[in-house]
């Protein structure tokens, strides 16, 4: 556009700030701007120096657009754009303009340096300051557009990690909330469990193996609703490794076998090819599977089909793997539901949540595929899904090494066993018997554990960790079974602080709980747990998995015993109870020759209390800590001989014995040798 046909009055509304110390330029430019003005399209302020137009930009926070001379008295141009770059004009959006001197090329320099937007020359030719103010307005337009862009993107950043937080708040909320499902649910199971292998009467076990079973189907209810909120807050990480998918898939088919024969329904593979390896989570696949696999038998008459039917596409670099069944079928309005959650196609046998469909979609989409389904009313239905064929896992899945689970719908077999159960957990305290501590907050949970171990343990129990580590540092347990969601003080913290004691860091911690995420799994046994057992959980394998801890425990001891109760040698310690070995004996060898030094030194030296350094010691070697003192200074009088550190007397006084006559009747004991004779056999 030209200079001389810019017209003043199409601008926009301007606040506009002229800075000049010659009062004839305030006069020129309210002249040349008086139509802009009167039709209110511009605001004009004027200032006679860079310090007033500070003043005049403070109080008129929408001032955008600046044009200054240079040379002013008080404050020049120069000065005031430094003074705009200070943090207290950051925040402003102006576009500074510099009026100077013909030819004036080094003020100009520096203007520009100092953050002008352009210039002008005296003597100020209207058109190009008209056409300077609307290039300075537009690039003002540029910059709020800009700002206005920046702030919707970091809304938009908010908003994200608000709906990130809300969806964690969410998926913490169902954790919470299975939690507290899968602990009543525990008490369904265990009794029921425990009378079924206590039970012969036909009926009762009939009615039992009913409870069981639904039970087994509310627990997979419960984990499809974790499964669920974990996809959709994004939390639920796919664990790829390389498959062989139609090996799977035929044990999969495999372990269905049983439930079709029942219903009288012809199960096979149409087609597949023979081997085809792929990265794919395994497990994700086969929940997609076993849910399929399920509602077909389910929907399907005696006398019916399903096919499992698998095809690679090369050229598409994908396979696709389908189910149909000759079943009841879907309305065709209902089709565009199926994989809503919590939708259910009225009129179809039996009953469902609607949640297993759309937890496979939503795991067939994690794996970046697709799912559909074709059915015609009476006459089946075919669930299918597409996925992408993916290279690269460096872990492969060993078909071998998996086991595969019960279809849902399958009758549980629980066989009675001889064994009888005692009915009271709580026992008359036997020294024999290892001790255990069971720290719930559920007292029924508290009094099933109890009784699944009553009878071969010495049982304690508390209702939260404060509780428990309290009485954890009063017995020393020899193990501990807790539970990681409680009140006071919750399982991990517990545990952490029950391994980072010296009194307790040998004690076998057994996580109990119902939140059966591989996260918390791996949180509890990075805080130093032992094993980890969820809810709900078979008794046996709670005595099972009691039992071999123990045992490792007592395996261990032989390790211990061996290795740090003979002779001071230099052991390089590497476990927490290997330097609380090191540290006894280092205190025990500090004091060798003091025959004052007994149980009650050590223990004060080792700042613990009596029972705890006997329970400890007796968990890490298998004896007291009298008995530890003593063979600590028997082996060290034998290194001694045997190095000819002196006569048996010196040496008797030496490791702390009170008279060489006491020092000659322990070690002959100890030994099965005197020590004149260990002296003989040197010489």
């Amino acid at each position: 556009m030209d200079k001389a046909q810019a017209p003043v009055e199409e601008m926009p509304p301007r606040k506009v700030l002229f800075i000049d110390d010659e009062q004839d330029f305030e006069t020129l430019i309210r002249q040349r701007f008086r139509k802009a003005v009167r039709s209110g399209d511009i605001d004009l302020y004027f200032a006679y120096n860079g310090a007033d137009g500070l003043d005049l930009l403070r109080k008129h926070t929408d001032i955008g657009i600046v044009f200054t001379d240079i040379n002013m008295p008080e404050m020049d141009g120069i000065t005031f754009l430094r003074t705009l770059e200070t943090e207290e004009f950051q925040d402003r959006l102006l576009r500074v303009v510099v009026v100077t001197a013909f030819g004036n090329m080094k003020n100009i320099r520096h203007a520009m340096n100092s953050g002008a937007f352009d210039f002008i020359t005296k003597p100020v030719e209207f058109d190009d300051l008209k056409m300077t103010l609307e290039k300075a307005a537009n690039e003002l337009d540029k910059m709020h557009e800009g700002r206005a862009a920046a702030q919707a993107l970091e809304s938009a950043i908010r908003e994200k990690e608000l709906a990130r937080a809300s969806e964690k708040l969410k998926e913490d909320f169902f954790a919470n909330i299975t939690h507290e499902l899968r602990t009543p649910l525990t008490l369904i199971m265990g009794p029921v469990e425990r009378t079924l292998e206590l039970t012969r009467e036909a009926h009762t076990v009939q009615n039992l193996k009913i409870v069981h079973s639904n039970s087994r189907r509310l627990l997979q209810l419960i984990n499809r609703l974790l499964d669920l909120s974990r996809v959709e807050a994004g939390s639920m990480k796919l664990h790829r490794k390389r498959v062989d998918l139609p090996a799977l898939l035929r044990e999969v088919v495999t372990s269905f076998r049983d439930l079709a024969a029942r219903k009288q329904i012809e199960l096979r593979i149409q087609r597949q090819p023979e081997q085809f390896f792929t990265d794919l989570d395994p497990e994700r696949i086969v929940q997609i599977l076993y849910n399929l696999l399920s509602n077909a038998l389910k929907f399907t008459p005696e006398g019916g089909r399903v096919l499992v039917d698998m095809a690679v596409d090369e050229a598409m670099d994908r396979f696709t793997v389908s189910i149909k069944d000759t079943g009841v079928g879907i309305p065709q309005a209902d089709l565009p539901h199926v994989f809503d959650r919590f939708f259910r196609v009225e009129g179809r046998q039996g009953k469902g949540t609607g949640i297993g469909l759309s937890l496979s979609k939503e795991l067939v989409e994690l794996h970046a595929g697709e799912m559909s389904v074709r059915s015609i009313e009476g006459l089946g239905s075919e669930f299918f899904f597409t996925l992408p064929h993916v290279e690269g896992a460096t872990e492969v899945f060993e078909l071998r090494e998996w086991e595969p689970q019960l279809p849902e719908d399958r009758e549980v077999n629980i066989a009675p066993d001889e064994d009888e159960i005692p009915q009271e957990a709580e026992r008359a305290i036997d020294d024999s018997r290892p001790t255990v501590l069971i720290v719930e907050d559920n007292p029924d949970m508290r009094q099933l554990v109890a009784a699944e171990l009553a009878g071969e343990y010495n049982l304690r129990t508390a209702g939260n960790g404060r509780e428990g580590l309290t009485i954890a540092n009063e017995v020393v347990p020899d193990l501990v079974v807790c539970d990681v969601m409680m009140p006071e003080m919750d399982g991990f913290e517990f545990c952490s602080i029950l391994k980072q004691d010296d009194a307790t860091s040998h004690v076998p911690v057994i996580m109990l709980t119902a939140r059966a995420a591989i996260e918390d799994k791996l949180e509890g046994l990075e805080l130093g747990a032992d094993d980890y057992l969820t809810k709900p959980f078979e008794g046996r394998e709670l005595r099972v998995r009691v039992r071999n801890l123990i045992q490792g425990r007592v395996r261990l001891r032989d390790y211990f015993r061996n290795q740090f109760l003979t002779a001071p040698q230099p052991i390089k310690a590497k476990s927490r109870e290997e330097v609380f070995l090191l540290k006894v004996k280092s205190v025990i060898h500090a004091h060798l020759s003091d025959e004052q030094f007994g149980v009650e030194a050590l223990c004060t030296e080792l700042g613990m209390s009596r029972t705890q350094v006997h329970r400890k010691l007796t968990a890490l070697t298998g004896n007291s800590a009298g008995y530890v003192i003593r063979t600590y200074r028997l082996e060290t009088a034998m290194e001694m001989l045997r190095r000819d550190t002196g006569n048996i007397s010196e040496i008797a006084y030496d490791v702390g014995f009170s008279s060489p006559s006491y020092f000659t009747k322990c070690f002959t004991e100890h030994f099965n040798l005197t020590p004149r004779e260990v002296r003989k056999s040197l010489t």
